[in-house]
């Protein structure tokens, strides 16, 4: 359950980034090294 509202968090702020083309902070990258190990 926790799991998706930090996804949900996570997908607002990147397109929020996206949409203002504005550099994204370093936490968006961090967040997503950590995805990518829940996905593996």
């Amino acid at each position: 359950m926790k799991s998706r509202g930090l996804w949900g968090r996570i997908r607002n702020l990147v397109n929020e980034a996206e949409n203002n083309k504005k550099p994204t902070p370093k936490r968006i990258p961090i967040l997503k090294k950590k995805h990518n190990k829940i996905l593996i």
